[in-house]
Formats: C-alpha cells, sequence, structure tokens
C-alpha cells in the first residue's frame, strides 16, 4: 500500500520546451491522468481535462496569463496536436509554433490540474523561462491545485515566492549559502522586500516566436522569470509548500 502511494506522488523538474520537445509534435492521444515528466503527452493530458477534469479552471488559467486566448486539440488520425489562438493573432499557433515560455506554462497548467490529484506534487523552479508577467497566474494556479494535494514549490523567483505568498495556507521556507553552509529561517520573507523585482532579461530569439515584442506576456521566452540580478552567493531560494 506504501508504495502504491510513494508511485503517486510527482516530481516535474525537467518538462521540456525546447525546440525538438515531443510536447511541439502530434502525438498518439490516450487517456492521460497525469502529465508524463518530461511533458511529452501535453496534448493528451489538456484532452483529458476537458473530458474528464476541471476544464473550466483550465480555460480560466489560460485566460488569467493571455486574456482572450484559447487552447484546443485537433486530432487526425488518432494523433492528438495543439492549436493556440489569441487575439491580435492571424491564425491558431501550432505547437512547434509556441514559444517555449507559453509551451511551459501550458505544461504547467496541464501538470497542475490532473484530474487525479496526487497526494503530493513537487515543482522545481517553475518560473524557468517564462515572462515575468505570467508568475502571478502561475502562482494562483499552484495555489488552486493546493486545495486537493500537498504542493512543495522550490524558486529562485521573487515575484512568484509573492504570488504564493498571497495565499494564507502557504508556509515556506528561505534558504540561504553563507560562506558554503545552508541556513534556513521561516516567518515573514524579508527577501520580497530586499531584492529588486525579477527583470526581463532578454534571451535569444525562439523560431517558435509569432511576434518578438519582451513586454508581450505572450512572448514568453523573451525573458526569465529568475533575476539574474543577485550575486551567487546571496541569492535566495524558497521551498514553498501549499497545505490543503
Amino acid at each position: 500500500v506504501l508504495r502504491e502511494r510513494l508511485r503517486r506522488w510527482r516530481f516535474y523538474d525537467q518538462l521540456r520546451s525546447d525546440r525538438d520537445c515531443p510536447a511541439r509534435q502530434p502525438r498518439i492521444g490516450t487517456r492521460t491522468t497525469a502529465l508524463a515528466d518530461d511533458g511529452s503527452d501535453l496534448a493528451a493530458a489538456v484532452q483529458t481535462i476537458r473530458e474528464i477534469g476541471d476544464h473550466e479552471a483550465f480555460d480560466a488559467a489560460i485566460a488569467d496569463a493571455f486574456p482572450g486566448a484559447t487552447v484546443a486539440i485537433d486530432v487526425h488520425d488518432g494523433r492528438f496536436a495543439l492549436r493556440f489562438s489569441q487575439p491580435g493573432l492571424l491564425r491558431p499557433l501550432a505547437g512547434a509554433e509556441l514559444s517555449d515560455g507559453t509551451l511551459r506554462y501550458l505544461l504547467w497548467v496541464a501538470a497542475l490540474l490532473s484530474p487525479r490529484p496526487p497526494e503530493l506534487l513537487v515543482l522545481n523552479e517553475p518560473e524557468t523561462s517564462l515572462h515575468p508577467d505570467l508568475l502571478p497566474a502561475l502562482g494562483r494556479r499552484i495555489a488552486g491545485a493546493a486545495r486537493a494535494s500537498q504542493v512543495i514549490v522550490v524558486t529562485h523567483s521573487t515575484r512568484l515566492a509573492a504570488a504564493l505568498d498571497e495565499a494564507p495556507e502557504c508556509r515556506h521556507l528561505v534558504l540561504r549559502k553563507r560562506l558554503g553552509e545552508t541556513r534556513w529561517s521561516t516567518g515573514p520573507c524579508p527577501a520580497l522586500a530586499a531584492y529588486p523585482e525579477d527583470g526581463a532579461d532578454d534571451e535569444a530569439d525562439d523560431p517558435g516566436d509569432a511576434d518578438d515584442d519582451p513586454d508581450d506576456p505572450g512572448d514568453a521566452d523573451d525573458a526569465d522569470g529568475d533575476s539574474h540580478d543577485w550575486p551567487a552567493a546571496d541569492r535566495p531560494s524558497w521551498l514553498w509548500p501549499q497545505r490543503r
């Protein structure tokens, strides 16, 4: 019994959003109640959410990050493929055309809205590749998932940490390394006030970008949610356990 409980725990730290990742390609559609650890079955996971999960929460999470946007699944010869529509685009975008950050946000939403929530869900640096403007929406979706699961988030992002801290059930540990020693603390998080807001660092253009506007959350891979202004030895990490 214990082994089966442990097998249902989920750890996400290798979700792929690179140009060649499987999530961008049409794949055989099967009932998928839990997103794979690399996100390869994203389209099937989204379709499963639509059929037996909370599809309204999924649509709300997309609209929260990309106002007016919708995500649909095209089915051809038994293969599922993503289709992303957003006001201002002349046509829907296929998975292969999405920016890294947009795709990564869809991966996190699919993982957090599993129709079969795990007892434990661990997210490692979910801010990676996301535009800072997407982090509050992601934080709200994580807080929503914590109503059904124990969620642990490891992050370096002040903006994501602040969004998570708005949830009354959130508890956190702040980890700091000093002279090779890691120390932790609880209580109010002084780092949120002591350090600057996450900046939008320009990255190399991705061929999937429909528009390279660094101020547009839709171009999610134009900036990274991490702040790179902190000295490495002084950069805090947050462990954010979200309790049911």
